[in-house]
């Protein structure tokens, strides 16, 4: 069916879209999107929508509000929960079925990060006693997950810490941390959430995402009375963080004093080892990496790329990797935060 398929896959996200004539179903796999059902009926449409809707426990008759649930599928003996947002369009009404399974292999920093140096930074920013450690990327980077890894590296050093999550929603279990699910509905957000934390005597503090100043605020006081506080924020390099804590008019002299460092990533595509073909030593993509600087002038090897193979998905490519930038906070840079010195 289409959810084995999706799992088989590896697909992140389901997508359910109505079309003029009827609609269509897509994956999302390794960030990219490619349809498996190009055409069905208004019919078809109609009863796989309905189906969805009632494996999650959504109100069918309702199409015109957007709704959120989710349920749980049973595949490769472990239990995969499909999250269901539904929400009105033109032509009917879309559904987006996020698929979350676990991963043991993305529980250990150092099966994400495979860089030594780079992992031996971050280690050492998760290992502090207090303060704000940030990590950054666009949608869809994998910032949730280096968090929970982060987690599992801080439970598996010291048991003796009691460790609080902020989430929106919550990913995945934690048996050793305490995780709170933000409802809006009930006056349950990020800062409402993170006031009554602080009352229950924290060591760790995960809070899913810093949106908005009176959650970076609460994030920093909370970083600068002994509690180590981990988040995270949608920018696109490290020194990037530094500008959008600015405009969330955080102050320079507490940024300087709580900040322990900032890890971006992004996901890069992998290529598929039996799908690639060597990239022409005259082609203008060596140049180009030439002109950059990333291939020496006098550069000999042999690059390759991917080729569109009978597999999926197609176009050479398979799974992603991690690219990650690690920022630590040392003496210097915490006076140029404090002086609000320009990026430049």
């Amino acid at each position: 069916g289409l959810l084995t398929s999706a799992i088989r896959a590896g697909a992140s996200d389901v997508h359910i879209e109505p079309l003029a004539e009827g609609g269509r179903v897509r994956l999302r796999v390794d960030g990219r999107m490619f349809p498996i059902r190009a055409a069905i009926t208004p019919r078809q449409l109609h009863q796989l929508v309905s189906r969805i809707k009632v494996m999650a426990e959504l109100d069918i008759t309702r199409i015109r509000r957007p709704q959120d649930g989710r349920f749980l599928v049973r595949a490769n003996d472990q239990w995969i929960e499909f999250r269901v947002s539904a929400s009105p369009c033109h032509g009917g009404e879309k559904l987006v079925l996020r698929v979350v399974a676990p991963n043991p292999d993305f529980s250990d920093l150092a099966n994400l990060i495979l860089s030594e140096p780079v992992a031996a930074f971050a280690k050492e920013m998760f290992q502090s006693p207090s303060g704000l450690v940030l990590v950054t990327g666009p949608t869809g980077a994998g910032k949730t997950t280096t968090l929970y890894a982060a987690l599992n590296s801080i439970e598996g050093r010291d048991h003796t810490r009691n460790i609080i999550t902020i989430e929106d929603p919550v990913e995945h279990n934690l048996n050793f941390a305490t995780q709170i699910q933000v409802n809006r509905e009930l006056d349950l957000d990020f800062p409402n959430i993170l006031r009554t934390v602080l009352r229950q005597d924290p060591d760790v503090i995960l809070v899913g995402e810093i949106r908005d100043a009176e959650s970076a605020a609460l994030a920093l006081e909370a970083a600068m009375t002994g509690h180590l506080v981990l988040s995270s924020l949608h920018t696109y390099d490290a020194l990037e963080t530094l500008v959008r804590l600015r405009d969330l008019q955080v102050k320079p002299y507490l940024l300087a004093s709580a900040l322990k460092g900032v890890i971006s990533q992004q996901l890069l595509p992998r290529l598929c080892p039996g799908c690639t073909e060597p990239v022409p030593s005259d082609s203008a993509v060596v140049a180009r990496l030439r002109t950059l600087g990333v291939l020496e002038a006098d550069w000999s090897g042999v690059l390759c790329r991917g080729k569109d193979c009978e597999g999926f998905p197609p176009g050479g490519e398979s799974g992603r990797v991690g690219a990650y930038e690690v920022m630590f906070v040392t003496d210097q840079l915490r006076d140029l935060i404090d002086r609000s010195a320009p990026r430049s």
